[in-house]
């Protein structure tokens, strides 16, 4: 009764329902069980075109067929075109349809919208998220080939990653100017990261970066704020620190290596340098040296520090010939007993002396090690010093040589005066009277000790017979009187002086006189004022050559070059603060066309240096050679002359003048200061 009572739908409501159920249904296509068969929807031919199903599927539906209504089924061409749905279609798909027809024009103006104004600090952590947030940015924005054309655009080459990301990264870094997040990250690591690095050295090497007493070592490693140590098995710098400040370390010593240079030093016939010797060079000149054999010493040192080489090359021949040259010196000794004034008597009747270990501030650098030094003093009584009112005892004599007999001083001076060589054209023989130290060296094979070689307290006979028949070396250190530590001076100048010797030759050693060169170069001040010596003395207090004077308009520069020869007589004065060494030498004073060639030459290049300031100031000559004499360089100084008042003036006509000098080495910067009593005595007869 249902399908009877069921009315007919016309025509536009069936199309109408097709159109919603093909617009509305969602076909779903779900796999089927694996142990399912499959099923064909043709016939199977072998059965007579019956449909084949699965057991499992069961028998197909009836359809029930409507009895009284006819259903017109839509055309094929209304199911495969069904007409558009408006309530779909939004502004959204407009959009998207519009970049898919306009995806190839781009234009600068398209990315420069998504530049920022400013980012964060680089060393604070919003600055990745803005970076890596700008990246994504561009990444979602644009296809790869609009990033491509956007560097054609900038003109910017293609990353070697041609991705998104490293084409995005490559617009914001090298466009933007943004600073890379990964040197960030990689910087951030290496400062924030310690490590332990190595360093392998050579012998010169590791001398060189060590420095002078380890001072260099100990600033590389303030520098670079890291630990450093030597590895001697294999030779090596051990570093420990910060990965970024190793990285500097790194390329500091591959540049320290690089820039050290190398000269070869050619010693006179038969010269030598002992090891020992060539490390105290090495300590005092701050360069590296080794014995090549075949009298060659190569030195090896920093490429900007020639001077030090220069001094190199002094020490190393001034300790070539240490051994086989000496200057003659005579030795005596002041016997208290003679002496006039009984400010110097001894409380005791019989006075007993020794020898007192002795540490000098101030003294010339010594090649050879001396060992432990040693002066000789009386034993059980205080030195006191002596009123130069009351000092007549030596002029009087109580002066005896080493054997105990009585010595005549004046005719001791001018005995070694006659036997100097000297020229018919020589100014006179000039005596100069030193004050300071006599000291006893205990030799290198005893090595630092307070034990003196001479042990006891003997008696002062016994004192010099020891030293007669003992051979041990002397040492004398100049040193000021207490009189002159404060005196203002007189007059004052500064000089630049070179002292040049003779090599020696075969039996020379003790039969005849060295020979001598000197030169100086006197930069007077004739507006000096007590602020401006003030300040040469401050310069030279703190062991640089006062540069204002040497480089400054209105200095007069004088020169003076003598030759002559010189000998040595010390005077022992156990009893006295004070020892006193008397050099006596006849200087002949050389014409500027006499000189030797190379100090010539130096000389005008150091005149140069000095008037208009050019760009390195000359290196003395090593050696000079003059009328077949060579003579080797003993000393380059600055010194700071004062022309001090006589402690006691003397009778009219004699030529006295007390003359203070403050020293200055101008290659190893030692600092010594000396005080001399100038004596003409005419020609000797």
């Amino acid at each position: 009764m249902s399908v009877l009572l069921r009315r007919s739908s016309c025509s536009s409501c069936l199309r109408f329902r097709l159109s919603r159920a093909l617009s509305s249904t969602t076909i779903v296509f779900r796999p089927l069980p694996a142990s399912s068969e499959p099923v064909s929807r043709s016939a199977d031919p072998d059965r007579g075109g019956e449909s084949a199903c699965s057991s499992k599927a069961g028998k197909a539906p009836r359809k029930k067929k409507i009895v009284g209504s006819s259903v017109k089924r839509p055309s094929q061409a209304t199911i495969e075109n069904p007409p558009r749905n408006l309530l779909q279609e939004t502004k959204l798909q407009d959009y998207l349809d519009h970049i898919a027809l306009t995806s190839q024009d781009v234009s600068l103006g398209d990315i420069e919208r998504y530049r920022p104004a400013r980012h964060a600090s680089v060393r604070s952590p919003e600055y990745e998220e803005e970076y890596n947030a700008l990246v994504e940015t561009l990444v979602r924005s644009f296809s790869l080939n609009q990033l491509r054309k956007f560097l054609e655009m900038y003109h910017l080459s293609a990353p070697q990653k041609r991705n998104k990301w490293e084409l995005a990264v490559a617009i914001i870094e090298r466009q933007w100017n943004w600073p890379s997040l990964k040197i960030i990250k990689q910087e951030k690591r290496e400062w924030t990261e310690s490590i332990h690095q190595s360093f392998p050295l050579d012998a010169k090497q590791s001398f060189l970066i060590l420095g002078k007493d380890g001072a260099d070592l100990l600033a590389l490693s303030s520098e670079f704020n890291a630990h450093v140590s030597f590895s001697p098995n294999p030779l090596s710098l051990k570093v420990e620190g910060l990965r970024g400040s190793l990285s500097n370390l790194s390329r500091h010593i591959e540049n320290f290596k690089a820039g050290i240079k190398e000269q070869l030093l050619q010693l006179p016939p038969g010269g030598a340098v002992d090891q020992e010797s060539l490390q105290r060079i090495s300590r005092i000149s701050g360069v590296f040296t080794e014995d090549l054999g075949r009298g060659q010493i190569r030195i090896s040192y920093k490429g900007e520090d020639e001077s030090a080489a220069h001094f190199a090359k002094r020490l190393s021949m001034r300790a070539a010939v240490e051994d086989t040259q000496g200057i003659p010196t005579t030795l005596v000794c002041s016997a208290p007993s003679s002496l006039k004034s009984t400010m110097y008597q001894s409380s005791l009747p019989n006075s007993t002396y020794s020898l007192y270990p002795f540490l000098s501030s101030r003294s010339e650098p010594r090649v050879v090690n001396p060992g432990s030094l040693f002066r000789v003093r009386r034993v059980g009584d205080w030195l006191k010093f002596e009123d130069p009112q009351e000092a007549e005892g030596l002029a009087q004599g109580g002066v005896m040589s080493l054997v105990g007999e009585s010595v005549d001083l004046r005719q001791s001076v001018l005995s070694e005066a006659a036997h100097l060589p000297g020229d018919g054209d020589s100014s006179g023989t000039r005596v100069t009277a030193s004050f300071g130290h006599l000291l006893v060296c205990s030799g290198s094979f005893q090595g630092s000790s307070i034990t003196p070689p001479l042990k006891g307290t003997p008696g002062l006979s016994t004192v010099l017979e020891w030293l007669q028949s003992h051979i041990v070396d002397r040492i004398f250190v100049p040193s000021l009187p207490p009189q002159l530590i404060n005196s203002p001076p007189v007059q004052q100048r500064l000089l630049h002086r070179l002292v040049y010797h003779s090599f020696s030759t075969e039996g020379s050693k003790t039969s005849q006189a060295t020979r001598v060169l000197n030169f100086e170069l006197v930069l007077d001040l004739p507006n000096s004022s007590p602020s401006t010596s003030k300040k040469v003395e401050d310069s030279h207090s703190k062991g640089s050559a006062p540069e204002p004077y040497l480089t400054g308009e209105g200095i007069a520069l004088e020169t003076a070059c003598w030759t002559g020869s010189f000998s040595h007589l010390h005077l022992m004065m156990p009893d006295r603060p004070m020892d006193v060494r008397f050099t006596i030498s006849n200087d002949l004073l050389l014409a500027k066309e006499k000189w030797p060639k190379d100090l010539q030459c130096y000389f005008s290049d150091l005149r140069a240096f000095w008037t208009t300031s050019g760009p390195e100031r000359p290196q003395s000559p090593l050696i000079l050679t003059h009328e077949g004499t060579k003579y080797r360089l003993e000393l380059s100084s600055i010194v700071r002359q004062s022309v001090d008042s006589p402690l006691r003036p003397l009778s009219s006509g004699s030529s006295l003048q007390t003359v203070t000098e403050s020293i200055l080495d101008s290659e190893s910067n030692e600092r010594s200061r000396v005080c001399q009593h100038l004596i003409i005595l005419g020609h000797p007869s």
